[in-house]
């Protein structure tokens, strides 16, 4: 008995051993995942260097938020007749070009931004601050996704590498035209969407997962509607694949951005739909807005086009004398014998030598040259001509490959690439060196955003600013003209409207003098005359004008309404209906034909000009109050008041009665 009793004791020990065994065995297992630490890599939300970013964003361009518009915000939104009709406007911006609603034709489709403007008006028309607000979100949205999709592909690198690219990106003084200027949207909203595309194909690429696929393809379409230059991108996905993927992933992955082509191929489709069979290039280009437009030389064309090439690298290094427009004829065109075009090629091709030679040992630098190249490349001016020989908006995307040298070299310095590359972003405190220098550089480019967001205030700071530092710009000095004379119309004391309009004299007269044929200048000049009353000095620049462009509408609306004022109604009527023939969209030659009509007792042919310029921008108010007095002037009292109550709700600065 007690053997088997001993023997039943030994066999429970047995079991209630076993079960504790098999219990501590479940808890062991179930420990770590309860514990489970996120690793290197995974998608961690980083909240603080994402807050960090979002702050930085608004704090540096929070003073353009009282801006007014100015430079290209007028041709795509104040003075666009389509922007200005709000969400109902919409369906015309994606089946007309760029610039439909200036009444004019211009080889280029952007409508994802024109759409946006449009529905902002409808928000709050006229409001240049509500535009200011969309662009600064825009920007801090676009800093936290770079810094969250750098984050993904880098996973092999410390955290500090994306954060330190992100914020030198975020802070570099070059995106104040981007940004500042409401117009340059466009170039945002690319960045921003052909960044996503990667930030979902990356994701894909750990989760297989079809929809984030789709995701990566719809934010890569929404960047080609946005601007051309997206098409970039189908070069820095290989890059990037080739950069940061192991060699056993190539294949699959290289496979995969093939699909990166549906986009491309769907926008051109659409393209073509709506412009026709035409290419966006500079061939049509006025040489005052890119100057090589004008140099049949090949040699001497790209020997200019290096030294635009080199103030570009100038104006990321030491971002100092930031211009808006370096155009014609900043730039003397001495060809090779040049020292500066020699160096400028020397630099570029040193670059791209070596990090196609350098790429498997070194991939994080050569890939920071080899994107900024591509991004840019459209912009050169050297495989085609563009509209513009010089913008400081075109480095926008570019500059991103600058902002990953910057930090990779910093890092390489003053801290070590490899030994933090499972630590956290907070390691940039432990170092006090590299902190000092980061904190060094983000403070001096922040001072120089904040100061330089103050020329863009409106047209006439910017143009006033930026002379200084392109004083032989012809443009330049022909845009501070028509601002002088506009400031001057507004005056009230008689000798500040005088010296303003002198002042707009020596500019179109400096603008002429730099570039003899500048038609427009010529133009202006005459409208400066006019106004002070020398209209036969006036006439004599628009006869000057039409030799060099003998098409511009707006010369003979300018030729009618002087021609009216001297009372001249015949000659008047030949200059208005010339007008709209070459522009019948020109809603101020309609305006003006339709008073020369009524002045000559043409009632009818006045109030149907009046109504043509309407059908081209409906919510004219001075239109609505002209036909509301032809109206008046029939007897039809009813019909009148009502247009003229129209004008008034339009514009409450109009006297109607």
């Amino acid at each position: 008995m007690k053997n088997y009793k001993e023997t039943r004791k030994g066999f429970s020990k047995k079991i209630l051993s076993l079960i504790m065994a098999k219990q501590k065995s479940k808890q062991q297992r179930k420990k770590p995942q309860a514990t489970k630490q996120p690793t290197k890599g995974t998608n961690t939300f980083f909240t603080l260097p994402v807050i960090i970013i979002f702050i930085l964003s608004f704090v540096l361009y929070a003073n353009t938020l009282g801006h007014q518009f100015a430079l290209d915000d007028y041709a795509v939104i104040v003075d666009n007749a389509v922007t200005k009709q709000g969400v109902s406007g919409i369906p015309t911006i994606f089946t007309t070009n760029y610039r439909h609603g200036m009444g004019s034709y211009e080889a280029l489709y952007r409508p994802l931004s024109m759409a946006q403007f449009a529905a902002e008006w409808s928000v709050s028309p006229n409001n240049p601050s509500v535009h200011h607000f969309f662009n600064i979100l825009y920007y801090a949205l676009t800093g936290i996704l770079l810094f969250l999709t750098l984050k993904l592909v880098w996973k092999k690198y410390t955290i500090l590498l994306p954060l330190l690219a992100t914020l030198f990106f975020i802070a570099h003084p070059v995106h104040t035209e981007v940004v500042a200027n409401i117009k340059s949207r466009d170039e945002m909203m690319t960045f921003f969407f052909c960044i996503g595309a990667l930030y979902f194909l990356w994701k894909y690429w750990d989760s297989k997962k079809t929809g984030l696929l789709v995701a990566s393809l719809a934010s890569y379409t929404l960047a080609m509607f946005s601007k051309e230059n997206a098409i970039t991108f189908l070069a820095v996905i290989p890059l990037m694949i080739f950069c940061f993927t192991p060699k056993e992933n190539w294949r699959n992955k290289f496979m995969t951005s093939l699909l990166f082509l549906i986009p491309v191929v769907i926008y051109m489709l659409v393209r073509t739909m709506v412009l026709g069979d035409v290419v966006a290039t500079g061939s049509e280009a006025a040489i005052v807005d890119n100057m090589l437009t004008g140099v049949d030389n090949f040699g001497t064309r790209t020997a200019a086009a290096f030294v635009l090439l080199g103030k570009y690298l100038l104006s990321l290094v030491v971002p100092v004398f930031l211009v808006s427009d370096y155009g014609f004829n900043s730039v003397a065109l001495s060809g090779w014998a040049d020292w500066r075009p020699i160096l400028s090629l020397l630099i570029f091709a040193g670059a791209i030598g070596w990090a196609v030679f350098n790429i498997r040992k070194n991939a994080l630098p050569a890939f920071g040259v080899l994107y900024g190249v591509i991004t840019f490349s459209i912009f050169t001016n050297i495989i085609f001509l563009i509209g513009s020989s010089y913008g400081e908006r075109f480095l926008y995307m570019a500059s991103l490959g600058f902002a990953i040298l910057l930090a990779w070299g910093l890092l390489k310095l003053l801290g070590n690439l490899n030994i933090e590359k499972n630590g956290s972003w907070k390691n940039l405190l432990q170092n006090k060196t590299l902190l000092a220098a980061v904190a060094g550089i983000l403070v001096l480019y922040s001072f120089k955003t904040i100061h330089r967001n103050q020329a863009w205030k409106d047209s006439y700071t910017l143009y006033k600013t930026d002379i200084n530092n392109a004083p032989n710009c012809a443009k330049l000095n022909y845009n501070l003209g028509v601002e002088q004379g506009e400031l001057a119309l507004k005056q009230t004391a008689q000798q500040k409207r005088v010296e303003l309009t002198q002042n707009s004299i020596k500019s179109f007269e400096q603008a002429v003098a730099i570039h003899p044929g500048y038609a427009e200048a010529y133009r202006e000049l005459g409208l400066a005359y006019k106004n002070t009353g020398q209209t036969n000095k006036a006439l004599q620049q628009y006869e000057e004008s039409l030799k060099y462009q003998p098409d511009d509408a707006r010369v003979y609306s300018y030729l009618c309404d002087l021609h009216f004022g001297r009372k001249e109604l015949e000659k008047a009527r030949i200059a208005g209906e010339k007008c709209i023939s070459i522009n019948p969209k020109y809603v101020e030659g309609h305006r003006n034909l339709g008073s020369v009509y009524v002045q000559m007792g043409r009632l009818d042919d006045g109030m149907a000009q009046y109504k043509k310029g309407l059908e081209v921008d409906p919510n004219n108010a001075i239109l609505h109050q002209y036909i509301g007095f032809v109206y008046m002037q029939k007897g039809d009292k009813v019909n009148g008041q009502q247009w003229l109550n129209k004008a008034q709700v339009l514009d409450p600065s109009l006297k109607v009665q």
